[in-house]
């Protein structure tokens, strides 16, 4: 019984999909303002799923309905629209990886030294830019330096995707 509901629900809504499709494909913007509060749970879930930081979630998930909007036009099966978004999504959320990576990269390479060694990133310590009247202990500046070390080779042993996250906030 139960399962039978599910299935009817299911049927409807897959319907009521198909006809927003094509009510889009024919220029219908109250039919792509559905669409999107139809299918907006599913397309955030995929892009969590995918491993999209909280804080780039609503701008990945504007760039996937723009991608949506441009190209719902040359969807041939509006029937297959649902696992067209989602592919969409899976796909726009590797690339914001792809860029992060790069982006990454580019920050490693910007600390490395002319002869291709990397700089250390706490040598750049220096008590004279203290916004302080009161120069701290050398101790205080060892220990700085260590915690600020140890966070650093920390993060490094993260995997990937976390150690991205946690150096752009750092």
């Amino acid at each position: 019984m139960i399962a039978e509901v599910y299935q009817k629900e299911k049927e409807q809504e897959n319907s009521m999909l198909i006809s927003l499709v094509e009510r889009i494909q024919t220029g219908d913007q109250q039919a792509f303002l559905d669409f999107y509060e139809m299918t907006k749970k599913a397309v955030v879930f995929n892009v969590r799923q995918n491993g999209v930081p909280e804080r780039d979630l609503e701008d990945i998930v504007q760039d996937i309905y723009v991608k949506v909007f441009k190209n719902i036009a040359s969807l041939k099966d509006p029937s297959s629209a649902f696992g067209w978004i989602r592919k969409i999504a899976v796909n726009t959320a590797r690339n914001y990886h792809r860029k992060a990576e790069t982006k990454h990269e580019e920050l490693l390479y910007e600390k490395t030294g002319d002869d291709g060694d990397q700089l250390d990133p706490f040598d750049s310590f220096d008590v004279n830019d203290s916004m302080s009247a009161v120069l701290p202990m050398p101790a205080e500046i060892i220990d700085a330096r260590e915690g600020s070390r140890m966070i650093y080779d920390m993060i490094m042993e993260l995997p990937e995707k976390q150690g991205l996250s946690l150096m752009d906030y750092f």
